[in-house]
């Protein structure tokens, strides 16, 4: 955090002047620099503290496609796509966030999600449901597989999704 301790010595420097201005007097055009300098030392040390509590580490794009019947994925800021198309038949357990940001999941047509998503704050839309906005937006919901018959075993896919400050979309992958 070099850069918060950079802001904050020069916040130090301004309080000081402030003090000695205050007995000698003609300080008041340091007030203006001291709360703009104050203001980008409390973003300096917030931001990068609430992405990586949230999401770990990270920034920019991904696409993550799960081969495995287990994984857990993390973007501290950016764009993220979960594709699910290329997991096995059978079960799976898949996690992924994002704190800052979007992410996008992308599940197959034959495949039947158990869906756990959080989004602190931002919007949430899901298949067959009105795009939702706000904070502390929590849904756990099953999502039955289409266009299959009976007797074709479905795949079943627990997912875990979260956002921290952003847009989580679930949408069916058409092929």
């Amino acid at each position: 955090m070099p850069g918060v301790v950079v802001a904050a010595s020069m916040l130090g420097v301004l309080g000081i002047g402030l003090l000695v201005g205050a007995f000698r007097g003609r300080a008041r055009w340091l007030i203006a620099p001291a709360v703009v300098l104050l203001v980008i030392t409390q973003a300096a040390s917030v931001v990068p503290r609430i992405v990586s509590d949230t999401a770990g580490s990270g920034v920019g794009e991904r696409r993550w496609t799960p081969t495995a019947s287990a994984a857990s994925f993390e973007l501290g800021a950016g764009d993220a796509v979960l594709d699910l198309r290329s997991l096995p038949a059978g079960s799976a357990v898949i996690s992924a966030s994002v704190g800052v940001g979007q992410l996008r999941v992308l599940v197959p047509a034959g495949t039947r999600v158990v869906l756990v998503a959080t989004v602190e704050l931002g919007e949430l839309a899901l298949p067959g449901s009105a795009r939702e906005s706000g904070d502390n937006l929590r849904v756990e919901r099953t999502f039955e597989p289409l266009g299959t018959s009976t007797t074709i075993p479905v795949t079943t896919v627990e997912v875990t999704a979260q956002v921290g400050l952003g847009e989580l979309e679930v949408r069916r992958a058409t092929s």
